[in-house]
């Protein structure tokens, strides 16, 4: 398997364990055996923000996703519908910011609206993985050249993930 695939997969490992932290949290909160960690959650939507569209998403968008959309049109569909959830997920995250700071203004009126836009995204995010790895991934590994695999494996090797 190409290093780009191989990072791909270990940045989806790594965000799937902060959003499966991201919806127990919020589960125990809801069944009420913790308090809010307010500065955890806003690590978390630094993290679910900021890494995926500054490193993450921009190399699939400019580099993988045309490599792929040229080879496989099989996979056009399924690509511009990822392309179309990357700018939605930086308005989700956004909004999350936002229901945060009024949660944090009045927990017990705000709480709810935190919530249910949190376990929104969680579900998101993971169709989004889920579609990427049934459709573009096995796209690329059938079609993709090795002068492809080049620039693409140019791209993603320098990916600085926080969690690693």
């Amino acid at each position: 398997m190409s290093r780009t695939l191989t990072i791909i997969q270990r940045e989806h490992r790594a965000l799937a364990a902060v959003l499966y932290t991201f919806d127990h949290v919020l589960a125990d909160i809801r069944a009420g055996k913790i308090e809010p960690d307010f500065a955890m959650f806003e690590s978390i939507l630094t993290y679910v923000q900021d890494f995926p569209d500054r490193f993450h998403h921009p190399k699939e968008d400019d580099v993988l996703f045309p490599l792929v959309f040229e080879r496989a049109p099989e996979a056009r569909e399924a690509i511009a519908q990822l392309q179309e959830q990357h700018h939605e997920g930086l308005r989700q995250t956004s909004d999350l910011k936002w229901k945060l700071e009024a949660w944090k203004a009045d927990p017990a009126k705000n709480f709810i609206a935190f919530d249910g836009a949190a376990k929104h995204f969680i579900e998101g995010q993971r169709k989004h993985m889920a579609l990427e790895e049934r459709t573009v991934m096995p796209a690329a590994r059938a079609k993709l050249t090795e002068a492809d695999w080049a620039k693409a494996d140019a791209a993603f090797d320098d990916n600085d993930d926080p969690i690693f």
